[in-house]
C-alpha cells in the first residue's frame, strides 16, 4: 500500500478552512482502492492518501490534490488583495 499524508499550514485558520473545504468535495466518492481523507487541524490542513492501486494513481492524485490546493491559495490571495482596495493594487503594481 501507498500513502502520504500532507499538512499545509495557512496564516489563518479562516484561509485553512477554505482550502481544507474545496479540496474535500474533491476526495468523495473515492475510486475503489483509494482512501483520501481531508481535516482541518487549526491553521493546518491535512490530508491522507492511502492507495491500493497502481502507483501511478497514486501520484496522480498526490499531484491533483496539490494542484486544487494551489488553485484555491491563489483565489484566497486574489480575494484578499481586491478586497484592500484599489490603493493596495496600485501599490503593488508599482513594485
Amino acid at each position: 500500500m501507498d500513502q502520504a499524508v500532507i499538512r499545509a499550514r495557512y496564516a489563518d485558520e479562516r484561509s485553512a478552512r477554505a482550502v481544507a473545504e474545496a479540496v474535500a468535495v474533491d476526495n468523495q466518492p473515492s475510486p475503489a482502492g483509494l482512501t483520501i481523507e481531508t481535516r482541518l487541524e487549526g491553521d493546518t490542513v491535512v490530508t491522507m492518501i492511502q492507495s491500493l492501486t497502481r502507483l501511478e494513481t497514486f501520484i496522480a492524485t498526490v499531484n491533483d490534490l496539490l494542484q486544487n490546493m494551489q488553485v484555491v491559495e491563489r483565489t484566497i490571495g486574489a480575494l484578499k488583495q481586491e478586497q484592500s482596495g484599489p490603493a493596495s493594487r496600485r501599490s503593488s503594481r508599482a513594485g
